[in-house]
């Protein structure tokens, strides 16, 4: 049986497209009212029309995760909207190409800033609006396997999911005694905003594929199932801290 969210107020960035698109369609059409999130103003657009033709309550800020003042008005906007906020998937990211020896300073602060950064942003806003208001729910920060494995030309990229995974432990503690329970999914190949250019390669889902054990990489919807599970009290409820592996079988080939 699906968790159900009816009238459960859930923060999801990311949302443009990818898993953000995929958890934040899903989480409303389970009964939500979803607050998004992405500086893609036009993706972001469009995830709103489609939230909004299905008959959704939507709230739709193109921000970037990074920028607090600009997260702290979200928070305000949903606590004045709808109350309080009860749930946050974080999706928001972005992936850059280089090794350790190709990546300036540059590139890894930009990454480091989105990524880690921001999941503290967002990560801290939300707890802290959820703790004033007494409110229960749960956490789900998106890292990567590249946060457990050996990945070549994502120096930084590897790096900050490292952290996102490593934060979502130590939220996970700290958080449960007010109730709200912090989870993080590690996703392997999938479908996204991120991967498209590459899955437009001539022979490279195949290729993606023969590097899972399943054989097929995962699609949006697949990711936004796994966010759905942890995020519910009722099929998660004793579940925190976990690195759920939604990879096909990545890490253990």
């Amino acid at each position: 049986m699906s968790t159900s969210f009816e009238g459960k107020a859930i923060i999801v960035t990311g949302a443009a497209s990818g898993m953000g698109q995929g958890v934040a369609e899903l989480l409303a059409e389970r009964g939500a009212r979803v607050a998004i999130v992405d500086p893609a103003a036009e993706g972001l657009a469009e995830t709103e029309r489609r939230l909004r033709e299905a008959g959704s309550e939507v709230i739709a800020e193109p921000i970037s995760v990074a920028d607090p003042e600009a997260v702290d008005r979200l928070i305000e906007q949903v606590r004045s909207a709808w109350g309080g906020i009860d749930g946050l998937v974080h999706c928001g990211a972005i992936l850059r190409y280089a090794g350790s020896l190709e990546t300036d300073l540059a590139t890894w602060r930009e990454v480091i800033d989105v990524n880690l950064t921001g999941t503290f942003v967002v990560g801290h806003a939300v707890a802290t609006s959820m703790v004033a208001d007494g409110r229960k729910g749960g956490i789900v920060n998106i890292a990567s396997v590249a946060a457990v494995l050996g990945l070549p030309n994502l120096a930084a990229y590897s790096a900050s999911k490292g952290g996102v995974a490593a934060l979502s432990r130590s939220m996970a503690i700290e958080l449960l005694p007010h109730g709200i329970r912090v989870n993080y999914i590690c996703p392997g190949f999938v479908e996204s905003g991120m991967t498209e250019d590459i899955l437009e390669e001539e022979g490279a889902r195949e290729r993606m594929g023969q590097q899972t054990a399943t054989g097929a990489i995962c699609g949006p919807r697949d990711i936004a199932e796994a966010c759905a599970f942890l995020l519910g009290e009722e099929s998660a409820g004793y579940i925190v801290g976990n690195g759920l592996m939604v990879d096909s079988g990545v890490t253990i080939r």
